[in-house]
């Protein structure tokens, strides 16, 4: 189990952020890393969403659709996972130019076998 906030938040797999803009990079990676998505593994559940912009619209590949939340925060996406996982790698598309301030400032990964025992195990300022 995982939590993914704009306090805290959690894991998809894969890289982080938006890509630069470089012909090497794939995904914000080198060419040569491998990854495998494990974010279809997992139940996705949020601590609140506007109507037409819930789970389904935050995993569906698009970065036309998103995930806006409704409610106070701290903001947070949780993996659900049936089994334990490993993973190495986060990857989130923000948009800051067309976000309306929404996007996060504070990203942070928690993980843990249940809600109850997350533990912080990265979190990163974001700009």
């Amino acid at each position: 189990m995982a939590d993914a906030d704009q306090t805290a938040a959690h894991e998809t797999t894969t890289a982080s952020g938006a890509a630069p803009e470089n012909k090497h990079l794939r995904n914000g990676l080198p060419d040569h890393v491998q990854f495998q998505e494990i974010g279809e593994q997992a139940v996705w559940s949020l601590s609140s969403a506007k109507v037409g912009n819930g789970a389904a619209q935050l995993n569906d590949g698009s970065s036309e659709t998103f995930w806006q939340s409704d409610g106070n925060q701290p903001h947070s996406i949780t993996l659900e996972f049936d089994r334990l996982v490993s993973f190495s790698a986060v990857s989130l598309h923000m948009d800051f130019k067309h976000d309306e301030s929404y996007t996060p400032n504070k990203l942070a990964i928690r993980v843990g076998t249940h809600v109850n025992d997350l533990q912080e195990h990265a979190s990163v300022a974001l700009e």
